[in-house]
């Protein structure tokens, strides 16, 4: 029957589990019956060992003097990062309230582009319904008249010169 990782802990812990979980309460120190115990078994003695490690490794690290710079340094870091955010934010909230400086024709441009073809046919129709061509026409026949008794009248009184 093989049993997982987890399943072997479990099994393990209820049959040994008094030195070894002394040991860890105790940050690595037992007792003589522990020692008696672990010197007997070997799967507590061999936990015993990976816990010791362990607990030799985080000595090492508690033992190790930092740079005198490095919480200078952490808070450094913390601050710029801490400024960066308050940038961003600031020129969010700058960028989520601005409104563009625009001309009134630039407003403008896209709807007389795209309107004004129809505007100028729609325009010519109602000039053509409403009979303003016909007028033009009217005054024009009447210019042509005008014209034609001047220059009956002051130019060219016997019609010599344009015949």
């Amino acid at each position: 029957m093989s049993l997982s990782s987890r399943q072997q802990v479990a099994l393990f812990g209820q049959q040994c589990h008094g030195p070894v979980r002394r040991l860890v309460d105790r940050a690595g120190h037992n007792t003589p019956g522990d020692t008696i115990h672990m010197a007997e078994c070997p799967e507590c003695a061999a936990l015993a060992a990976q816990i010791g490690s362990v607990h030799a490794g985080l000595l090492l690290m508690r033992g190790q003097i930092p740079r005198q710079d490095l919480l200078a340094r952490a808070n450094q870091r913390a601050l710029r990062f801490l400024r960066r955010v308050a940038r961003a934010t600031r020129a969010a909230e700058r960028l989520r309230h601005a409104r563009p400086q625009t001309s009134t024709w630039d407003r403008v441009r896209p709807y007389a582009v795209r309107y004004g073809s129809s505007a100028a046919a729609a325009l010519l129709m109602i000039l053509l319904r409403t009979g303003v061509f016909e007028a033009f026409d009217d005054d024009v026949a009447l210019a042509e008249r005008v014209v034609a008794h001047y220059v009956e009248t002051y130019i060219d009184p016997g019609e010599s010169m344009l015949a």
